[in-house]
């Protein structure tokens, strides 16, 4: 079977996407995902969100990405214990949701299948990634009108290597993601600043209730940033230390997200 990403990596495509990545800190892929791949995605999505609001017994936990960020998600364990499950985060109104996460990879359905194909593989490989490693995934809402902006922030604050940053985040738009109705927005080569601030365990990792604090906050600027248009089924690769933010709109998009590192 020829996956679409196949025939875009080959001879001069190939080429330019890397070396946009690797000048720029991103690049785009058109028609990564199959309209099939998509459609399954929507609705497996549907049901496990049909499930969630019908059940008496779900946590309604606020997921924040604004300046309250620390306060919300550093002590939550509802939060912690994501990493390997597929928890549903709410916005503040109660009555839509932020985001599912962060182990959306590990189910055995179709984001499964999705985030371990071969043509994921083969994107990451191009880009020089030898044996990648996937620490999480989600599944983000943009509700029409409900929510906040997403500050700007690098994703290597949350996901570090060592002994360098390598973080790579996958970016795939489920519907066409636009100025109008909150698409991504970046900085040409960001990914060669500093890391501004890392979100760190400031407890023993042994005691029962956990504390995530942000520290090394140095200011930047909130200046040069530009939309990125996405066509559905399209797919934007973000380099590691990447410097991004999100603005809500008033019409619905939905995306899916997968952060790579490189293992040796």
């Amino acid at each position: 079977m020829r996956f679409p990403v196949a025939a875009l990596l080959l001879g001069s495509a190939r080429a330019t996407y890397v070396s946009d990545f690797q000048e720029f800190g991103y690049a785009v892929v058109e028609g990564f995902a199959a309209p099939s791949e998509v459609a399954a995605m929507k609705a497996e999505m549907k049901t496990l969100e049909a499930a969630y609001w019908a059940s008496e017994e779900r946590e309604k936990v606020v997921f924040r990405t604004d300046a309250g960020q620390e306060d919300a998600q550093a002590s939550s364990r509802y939060f912690f214990e994501s990493a390997d499950r597929v928890h549903f985060f709410e916005e503040a109104s109660g009555k839509a949701l932020n985001k599912a996460g962060h182990g959306l990879h590990l189910t055995d359905g179709v984001f499964g299948a999705y985030s371990r194909s071969a043509k994921v593989r083969e994107l990451l490989k191009a880009l020089g990634y030898r044996r990648p490693a996937l620490p999480q995934s989600m599944y983000i809402f943009k509700q029409p009108g409900v929510g906040g902006s997403v500050t700007s922030h690098q994703d290597a604050t949350f996901l570090r290597t060592e002994p360098e940053q390598t973080v790579v985040g996958l970016w795939l738009a489920l519907d066409d993601a636009t100025v109008d109705n909150g698409c991504l927005w970046l900085r040409n080569r960001s990914h060669f600043e500093p890391l501004r601030r890392v979100f760190v365990r400031d407890r023993d990792p042994h005691e029962p209730d956990p504390n995530m604090v942000f520290v090394h906050t140095p200011p930047y600027r909130e200046s040069n940033f530009f939309a990125s248009s996405l066509a559905e089924r399209s797919s934007v690769g973000l380099a590691f230390k990447r410097q991004s933010k999100g603005r809500r709109h008033p019409v619905r998009r939905r995306k899916s997200h997968l952060s790579r590192t490189p293992r040796d």
